[in-house]
């Protein structure tokens, strides 16, 4: 069954070309908006990010995981850089489901030791020792580029909703500082387990590298799942509750879920945030009740008692430290 995910070629919004005409651009931001209204999801070609850069930062994935675990234990996720370092097998999950995966989470590259307490997304990361210089290099040089890419759509998004470029771009001038990139590992598959449980992402946008022709990354729509399936050279990327919640509605954040198959593959996540000190009711968000139900809501500790609807007041960086914790497990 073929995928009901859209490709569409951003290298309007991509490129240096001064050739391209402002009717490329429009047409290319209205084509990305009908597909995010509808699916939530599109698949990119034209992104600009090099093979180079890709088939690196993949190989060095692999390389990283390979790596003792005492080695990658050394540096893993704790109550002070809650949102960087290792997830080991098991500790991260956004239901009640086992996730057979293990991660890295990364960002911004600071050569800060100190931790951040007025921003707790923008801190130092954390690499294994024995991890070598190259390889981190490569990780951040794909962290960048995709970084690059979330302004283009930012760009393209205004664009199509206000007719201005710039519209959304306010939101975002600290955004390559406080975004957030995970880096996973998934298992092989057991039984109950899952790579990612159903949820919808909290974020602005969200960008996907997986390993080529591999298949698992699933989205619901019309009542039933459907293979993403992503080729080489595509990029997936979908919207996250804020942009819903920014858009009143209009562009989807889609649920969507990893599947395990016997073989493992890596895959890479950017979450893109807006600023760390906006609020929702700084895009006019007074109340969820006529929104879908979204995981930004949802209490996703392993309780999971319900949803929490009032924290319009909150900084997005404090509600998203705040979401991380909620999704941490112990094996």
């Amino acid at each position: 069954m073929p995928s009901p995910i859209r490709v569409v070629d951003v290298s309007a919004f991509t490129t240096e070309n001064e050739n391209d005409i402002k009717l490329s651009r429009e047409s290319t931001a209205h084509e990305l908006v009908a597909a995010l209204s509808a699916e939530g999801m599109v698949l990119l070609s034209g992104h600009g990010v090099r093979t180079q850069v890709q088939e690196a930062a993949l190989e060095s994935a692999r390389k990283l995981f390979a790596l003792p675990t005492a080695d990658k234990e050394a540096e893993q996720v704790d109550d002070v850089y809650g949102t960087r370092g290792y997830l080991p097998r098991g500790e991260e999950s956004g239901s009640s489901r086992h996730e057979n995966k293990e991660g890295f989470s990364y960002g911004f590259e600071t050569s800060s030791t100190i931790h951040n307490k007025v921003n707790g997304l923008r801190m130092r990361n954390r690499w294994p020792a024995t991890f070598p210089s190259s390889g981190v290099k490569h990780l951040n040089d794909l962290y960048s580029s995709l970084c690059r890419v979330c302004l283009a759509l930012t760009k393209a998004i205004g664009l199509a909703l206000n007719g201005d470029e710039d519209s959304l771009l306010r939101l975002c001038t600290e955004s390559s500082e406080v975004s957030l990139m995970r880096c996973f590992r998934y298992l092989g598959s057991s039984e109950g387990s899952l790579g990612s449980s159903p949820h919808t992402d909290w974020g602005f946008l969200t960008l996907i590298l997986p390993d080529p022709d591999s298949k698992g990354l699933e989205v619901f729509l019309d009542e039933k799942w459907h293979e993403v399936g992503c080729s080489q050279d595509l990029l997936v990327a979908n919207c996250g509750d804020f942009l819903t919640i920014l858009t009143r509605g209009r562009l989807s954040s889609p649920l969507h879920r990893v599947t395990l198959s016997q073989e493992e593959r890596v895959s890479f996540v950017l979450f893109f945030y807006p600023n760390f000190n906006t609020s929702l009711e700084d895009v006019g968000f007074s109340s969820a009740d006529d929104l879908p139900s979204l995981s930004l809501f949802a209490d996703q500790t392993q309780a999971g008692t319900g949803e929490k609807r009032d924290m319009h007041k909150a900084k997005f960086g404090d509600i998203m430290l705040n979401k991380w914790a909620q999704v941490r497990r112990k094996a």
